[in-house]
């Protein structure tokens, strides 16, 4: 997810252009990017032991394990750090849907887990600015 260019100069640009007329950004930006955590796949037993610490104390903290429902009987789950001025690690994972009663168990979400390394970094970014939109 990247920073867009301010409303401001978006809608000035858009007074500009003609119908019809496309107005192409190119311009460095800070973007938000999850890169997904290889280590499952080569130190299983490390990072086992490590997703086990992480949601223990993330389920003992409140807020940081939470469970969307998409309707289809799926959930979408996330288990953030309870530290919330460090959100540089996060897993995420698609599980069956628990319901609203749901008492969160690591062993439950464990084989769904994937881990991300999250991270604001300069990116390049590009828009096409319309006189309808962005």
């Amino acid at each position: 997810m990247r920073d867009a260019p301010q409303p401001s100069y978006v809608r000035a640009i858009q007074k500009l252009l003609s119908p019809g007329e496309v107005w192409n950004l190119t311009a460095p930006v800070f973007a938000t990017v999850a890169a997904y955590d290889h280590s499952k796949a080569t130190t299983e037993s490390s990072y086992e032991e490590f997703f086990y610490e992480f949601c223990q104390a993330a389920i003992e903290s409140s807020g940081a394990y939470a469970h969307m429902s998409m309707m289809n009987d799926k959930s979408l789950s996330l288990l953030s750090p309870v530290s919330y001025s460090n959100q540089s690690l996060q897993f995420v994972g698609i599980t069956d849907d628990p319901g609203i009663e749901y008492e969160v168990s690591c062993e439950d979400f464990y084989p769904h887990a994937v881990l991300f390394s999250v991270n604001r970094q300069l990116c390049e970014g590009k828009s096409s600015i319309t006189r309808g939109g962005l």
